[in-house]
């Protein structure tokens, strides 16, 4: 759970935030936070992640994940492809791959009649079924047809993400986070880069999502099919 309790925020003379508070749970539901421009929905996102400090009150986050989607993605590694960006949700994954792996190499290198041997097999074992537990046989094919709904063609997964523009980067840090499915995922203006076919594709991919959305557009249709809940925010209190 998230809660704001009496959040209050200034910039200047007028308090941007004056006593607002919000509980947020983790459930599956739809939330489109709404209000003009510079009532300051953005800010509230991101004292929601504690990115942003608050003047007064408190912020709780009990037991949850919280995910972030900004309007202009920060940079991301030149050097990293799309299918790496949006493999990233998936890092224990990955590890345990790595570490599967290693022990293979070392098992292929060591005798089988020692020791060594022995505890290496144990070893495996419990990595291989870590790596059941945790369906690593979907992590590729999931991350494809994510990416690949997302609006990427399938043979431009293995391209440097240098080699995008903004709009094409956030696509593939919006694919990250969907793959990653935190508790509560914040989503600010998300549709801005897409096309219709994709923007139809994240529609199904939300109403499905298992835990909380909050979702800033300006786009009154959207947000008329994506959520079931709207928040507004007007003078500083939602």
């Amino acid at each position: 759970m998230v809660k704001l309790e009496d959040i209050t925020i200034r910039f200047g003379e007028e308090p941007l935030f004056d006593d607002l508070s919000w509980t947020i749970t983790p459930e599956p539901h739809r939330i489109g936070l709404v209000g003009p421009n510079g009532a300051g929905k953005t800010t509230l996102l991101k004292v929601i992640t504690g990115e942003q400090r608050v003047d007064s009150g408190t912020v709780t986050r009990e037991g949850v994940s919280i995910g972030y989607l900004e309007q202009d993605v920060q940079e991301l590694p030149d050097d990293r492809t799309v299918r790496e960006e949006a493999l990233r949700a998936f890092e224990d994954v990955l590890e345990l791959e790595e570490k599967e792996e290693r022990i293979s190499e070392e098992l292929a290198e060591t005798d089988h009649e020692s020791d060594r041997h022995e505890q290496l097999l144990g070893q495996l074992h419990r990595v291989q079924e870590q790596l059941d537990a945790q369906e690593a046989h979907r992590v590729r094919p999931r991350t494809e047809a994510t990416l690949t709904g997302l609006g990427f063609d399938p043979d431009a997964l293995d391209r440097p993400l240098r080699t995008f523009s903004g709009g094409w980067r956030m696509r593939a840090a919006l694919a990250r986070l969907l793959l990653r499915q935190p508790d509560v995922l914040l989503l600010d203006e998300p549709t801005n880069h897409l096309d219709i076919e994709s923007i139809d594709w994240l529609e199904d991919a939300l109403e499905t999502y298992p835990g909380a959305v909050i979702l800033v557009s300006h786009d009154r249709s959207v947000l008329d099919r994506m959520v079931t809940s709207t928040a507004e925010l007007v003078r500083g209190r939602l």
